[in-house]
């Protein structure tokens, strides 16, 4: 498994909150711009107010419908970084219109106007370290105008009043920092963290599915294991069984294999193996159907909803298909390419019947093919016993 390194995802974390925490961050400006426009208007003028009411509202309307389109992009198709650059430009526009608007008003006002509009600005503030709280560059370059402009302007003008303003404002900036330093540290370190965990979790489950696949599949075909076998088996009886279906088993096994290994040697032996694996389990499609390695060069097929006809069907469907890959075998003593024996046991499960007996009866039915002569299919039936047919 593999993953981008922990800090760049760390990063696009940080902005993903950015754009996707809180989409009407931008419009809720209307509140303190409204509040603002309310108690400069009279005093600045409808025009003077009202001009910079509109500019911030367009700087946020903007950034709304930017969110906006961002939260409906796909998430593979989003430039993080430069999403994330985008979002302090709109940070910094927005600190420069209140900034530029205190600096505007505030010499026009009377003092207690002013320290009306400027414990408004201020109010707001607070709300803006949780919306920029995974952002150091976005609450800076909206703090620094908001709060600066104003306090060079207290500072330049150096009345008792204006300079009373400034180290309010100077000590309120230290604060403000001090606490969105702690609360931005502790909000990476929870990304990064959890992060962390969902890798070790991702890590934790493949390595789980591994375990489980090398405990429950054959290691050289992929098809399920004997172990693996008994437990799909059991499922597959118990639901036939309360229906009222039958259930087939077919036992396969390779003739001659053991001729076969000591010609070719046990390399192509394998191939031999995983070729007859990959048929099966592209001629047994179904969800139901079970294809397994019961051991050495036999398998085993469970079909369920199948009668005993029909599974001589599936059987020499299988032997028709062992035909087409054609597999030469000089050392056979019944054809001159691989060939199949194949025992089947199907019947209506009653609560009685066990997997076992399925598994019993389709491999005593092998063995019987096998005695008869090889590349045959015979079948067991609960109602009258075992039938032979050579194949076709």
């Amino acid at each position: 498994m593999t993953h981008s390194p922990l800090s760049s995802r760390v990063r696009i974390a940080q902005t993903e909150l950015l754009y996707f925490s809180s989409p009407l961050r931008p419009v809720l400006h209307a509140i303190p711009g409204g509040i603002l426009f309310w108690l400069t208007f009279e005093t600045v003028g409808v025009t003077a107010s009202g001009l910079w009411f509109a500019a911030l509202m367009l700087i946020n309307i903007g950034r709304y419908v930017h969110i906006q389109v961002v939260r409906r992009t796909p998430r593979e198709a989003l430039d993080w970084n430069r999403l994330s650059r985008l979002f302090v430009v709109g940070s910094a526009l927005v600190g420069i219109a209140y900034g530029a608007g205190l600096v505007w008003f505030m010499p026009q006002l009377s003092e207690f106007l002013q320290l009306a509009v400027v414990s408004v600005a201020v109010t707001v503030i607070p709300g803006a370290m949780v919306s920029y709280s995974s952002s150091w560059s976005a609450f800076l370059v909206y703090l620094a105008p908001k709060l600066g402009l104003p306090m060079v302007l207290c500072l330049l003008l150096g009345d008792a009043f204006h300079l009373y303003l400034f180290f309010y404002g100077l000590v309120y900036l230290l604060v403000l920092l001090t606490l969105f330093n702690w609360y931005y540290k502790t909000l990476v370190e929870t990304i990064r963290v959890r992060l962390e965990n969902a890798d070790l979790l991702a890590t934790l489950t493949e390595s789980n599915e591994k375990l489980t696949a090398l405990s429950t599949r054959d290691g050289l075909t992929g098809l399920a294991n004997r172990r693996h076998l008994d437990e799909l088996l059991e499922h597959e009886l118990v639901a036939a069984t309360r229906h009222g279906l039958p259930l087939a088993v077919l036992m396969l096994d390779i003739d001659f294999f053991k001729e076969y290994n000591d010609e070719y040697g046990h390399i192509r032996g394998d191939e031999c193996l995983q070729a007859l694996s990959a048929m099966l389990v592209s001629t047994f499609k179904r969800r139901t159907d079970i294809v397994a390695r019961y051991g050495g060069e036999e398998f085993c097929l469970v079909v369920p909803n199948t009668d005993a006809e029909a599974a001589q069907d599936v059987a020499r469907e299988v032997q028709a298909r062992m035909a087409e890959l054609d597999i030469e075998h000089h050392g056979s003593r019944v054809s001159d390419q691989l060939t199949l024996s194949i025992g089947i046991a199907a019947w209506v499960p009653t609560p009685g019947d066990t997997a076992g007996d399925f598994l019993h009866a389709a491999d005593s039915e092998l063995y019987a093919a096998k005695r008869g002569g090889r590349n045959q299919v015979r079948v067991h039936r609960r109602d009258d016993g075992a039938t032979a047919g050579p194949a076709d």
